[in-house]
Protein backbone atom coordinates (compact mmCIF):
# COMPACT_ATOMS: atom_id res chain seq x y z
CA UNK A 1 0.00 0.00 0.00
CA UNK A 2 1.37 3.42 -0.96
CA UNK A 3 1.30 6.04 1.79
CA UNK A 4 0.11 9.53 0.82
CA UNK A 5 2.81 12.19 0.67
CA UNK A 6 2.16 14.54 3.59
CA UNK A 7 5.15 16.71 2.84
CA UNK A 8 4.28 20.40 2.47
CA UNK A 9 5.37 22.37 -0.61
CA UNK A 10 8.83 23.93 -0.39
CA UNK A 11 7.49 27.49 -0.41
CA UNK A 12 4.65 29.67 -1.49
CA UNK A 13 4.05 30.36 -5.16
CA UNK A 14 5.11 33.97 -4.65
CA UNK A 15 8.48 32.85 -3.27
CA UNK A 16 9.02 30.65 -6.32
CA UNK A 17 8.32 33.37 -8.89
CA UNK A 18 11.45 34.25 -10.78
CA UNK A 19 12.21 36.97 -13.26
CA UNK A 20 11.22 35.91 -16.81
CA UNK A 21 13.78 34.26 -19.06
CA UNK A 22 15.66 36.69 -21.30
CA UNK A 23 14.52 36.38 -24.90
CA UNK A 24 11.03 35.15 -24.02
CA UNK A 25 7.88 37.00 -25.07
CA UNK A 26 7.12 37.75 -21.43
CA UNK A 27 10.61 39.19 -20.87
CA UNK A 28 10.35 41.36 -24.01
CA UNK A 29 6.99 42.88 -22.97
CA UNK A 30 8.07 43.43 -19.34
CA UNK A 31 11.36 44.99 -20.43
CA UNK A 32 9.54 47.33 -22.83
CA UNK A 33 7.18 48.48 -20.07
CA UNK A 34 10.00 48.80 -17.50
CA UNK A 35 11.68 51.33 -19.80
CA UNK A 36 8.67 53.61 -19.20
CA UNK A 37 6.98 52.85 -22.51
CA UNK A 38 3.29 52.19 -23.00
CA UNK A 39 2.03 49.49 -25.33
CA UNK A 40 -1.12 48.50 -27.21
CA UNK A 41 -1.89 45.35 -29.18
CA UNK A 42 -0.69 46.64 -32.55
CA UNK A 43 2.64 47.87 -31.17
CA UNK A 44 3.09 44.51 -29.42
CA UNK A 45 3.00 42.76 -32.81
CA UNK A 46 6.40 44.29 -33.54
CA UNK A 47 7.71 42.77 -30.29
CA UNK A 48 6.45 39.31 -31.20
CA UNK A 49 3.28 39.27 -29.10
CA UNK A 50 0.13 38.47 -31.05
CA UNK A 51 -2.23 38.47 -28.05
CA UNK A 52 -1.15 41.28 -25.72
CA UNK A 53 -4.30 41.32 -23.53
CA UNK A 54 -3.63 37.70 -22.50
CA UNK A 55 0.05 38.37 -21.88
CA UNK A 56 -0.81 41.38 -19.70
CA UNK A 57 -3.40 39.40 -17.73
CA UNK A 58 -1.05 36.47 -17.10
CA UNK A 59 1.85 38.77 -16.18
CA UNK A 60 -0.27 40.82 -13.77
CA UNK A 61 -1.48 37.68 -11.97
CA UNK A 62 1.90 35.96 -11.96
CA UNK A 63 3.81 38.90 -10.44
CA UNK A 64 1.03 40.63 -8.50
CA UNK A 65 1.07 43.78 -10.66
CA UNK A 66 -1.68 46.35 -11.22
CA UNK A 67 -0.67 47.34 -14.81
CA UNK A 68 -2.78 50.47 -15.43
CA UNK A 69 -4.70 50.65 -18.70
CA UNK A 70 -7.00 52.91 -20.67
CA UNK A 71 -8.87 52.73 -23.95
CA UNK A 72 -7.38 54.86 -26.75
CA UNK A 73 -8.12 55.47 -30.42
CA UNK A 74 -5.46 54.48 -32.98
CA UNK A 75 -5.35 54.89 -36.74
CA UNK A 76 -5.83 51.88 -38.97
CA UNK A 77 -4.40 51.19 -42.39
CA UNK A 78 -7.90 51.77 -43.81
CA UNK A 79 -7.93 55.50 -42.95
CA UNK A 80 -10.18 55.10 -39.92
CA UNK A 81 -9.67 54.62 -36.19
CA UNK A 82 -10.26 51.78 -33.78
CA UNK A 83 -10.27 51.46 -29.99
CA UNK A 84 -7.50 49.51 -28.28
CA UNK A 85 -6.35 49.14 -24.69
CA UNK A 86 -3.11 50.92 -23.80
CA UNK A 87 -0.98 49.36 -21.01
CA UNK A 88 1.94 50.70 -18.95
CA UNK A 89 3.68 49.97 -15.63
CA UNK A 90 2.87 52.02 -12.53
CA UNK A 91 5.80 53.02 -10.32
CA UNK A 92 4.81 50.21 -7.92
CA UNK A 93 4.91 47.70 -10.79
CA UNK A 94 8.40 48.88 -11.74
CA UNK A 95 9.62 48.49 -8.14
CA UNK A 96 8.16 44.94 -7.90
CA UNK A 97 9.69 43.82 -11.19
CA UNK A 98 13.08 45.37 -10.45
CA UNK A 99 13.16 43.62 -7.06
CA UNK A 100 12.97 40.24 -8.84
CA UNK A 101 16.17 40.78 -10.80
Amino acid sequence: MIKPDKKKPSGSAKQQRAYPIQGSKEFTIIHHLLLGNSLHRFEAEGLGDHCLPSTISITARKYGLEIPRKMVQVSTRFNSTTSVMLYWFSEEDKVKMNSLR
